[in-house]
């Protein structure tokens, strides 16, 4: 899941320069409140998930692991 989602997030960051262990993908620039809704698109569509806009908080999207964490929650939750 972790890797997915780092290739995601390496699609939609513009070649801003991060890895999976970069702690805030938000405060390090990585990710702007446009990349996060495309983020959340993406699992969307990929993952078969529905999100609200509720659970698009910066702790469930401000890592590569928090992002696995929610999405993975997000999976068992439908």
């Amino acid at each position: 899941m972790e890797e997915k989602i780092l290739e995601i997030v390496r699609e939609i960051s513009a070649g801003k320069s991060f890895d999976e262990n970069t702690e805030d993908l938000i405060a390090a620039g990585v990710l702007d409140s446009i990349s996060v809704l495309r983020l959340v698109g993406e699992h969307e569509d990929e993952s078969d998930i529905e999100v609200s806009a509720g659970q698009v908080i910066k702790e469930n999207c401000k890592s590569i692991k928090a992002i696995a964490a929610f999405v993975e929650k997000a999976q068992e939750d439908n």
